[in-house]
């Protein structure tokens, strides 16, 4: 600018040319800010995406174990119901001796079934912060678990008589089916961002 004053004797031109640097400078930092905001507009964006896929992905994981645990909890409570009536239709045999053996020979099973309920509890420890669209599938999941949960101790330690028992293993394997299926449904479609502007 020194140069400029010095070849310009013209005080207004050199005004001129100062207010027109200003002016120069300051359109070049303009689309810089406005790349830098956009630039931050959209890692925010992919944040929250990155987010949703993780909870989404969390949300099936508790989902499908579930229900792979519940099949196992199922065919469980089956052969005990089975044991149960053998003993019911036998003169030599005790109810109490007859089920407390269907459990002692599910053991290892039940010990799986156990395992598959904590590792579902770890994912719904990861859950309990839903994203913008997921509250509705996380009410839902909390629900099912409860509903899973009672499976989990029918086959643990069934109880009551047999047809209770039938029954309330029936109701609730029901229950969850549905359930899961009305969870499928609650779960936001995974969004590919291509409509991002």
């Amino acid at each position: 600018m020194i140069t400029l004053q010095t070849a310009c004797r013209n005080p207004r031109k050199t005004c001129t040319i100062r207010s027109l640097a200003k002016v120069a400078l300051l359109i070049a930092l303009i689309p810089a800010g406005l790349c830098s905001c956009k630039d931050n507009k959209q890692e925010q964006a992919q944040a929250l995406q990155e987010l949703k896929s993780q909870y989404r992905q969390r949300l099936t994981a508790a989902m499908a174990l579930m229900a792979a645990t519940s099949s196992k909890c199922v065919d469980i409570c089956s052969k005990h119901s089975s044991a149960w009536q053998s003993a019911a239709g036998s003169r030599y045999g005790s109810i109490d001796s007859a089920v407390s053996s269907s459990v002692s020979n599910n053991q290892e099973v039940i010990a799986e079934v156990e395992l598959g309920k904590d590792a579902i509890e770890k994912i719904m420890s990861q859950l309990n912060s839903p994203p913008e669209g997921y509250s509705s599938a996380h009410a839902k999941i909390v629900s099912v678990y409860g509903t899973f949960s009672s499976l989990v101790s029918a086959a643990a330690s069934p109880s009551g008589s047999l047809m209770t028992y039938n029954q309330n293993v029936n109701r609730i394997q029901e229950e969850l089916l549905k359930s899961l299926n009305e969870l499928k449904i609650l779960i936001p479609a995974e969004d590919t961002g291509d409509d991002q502007s």
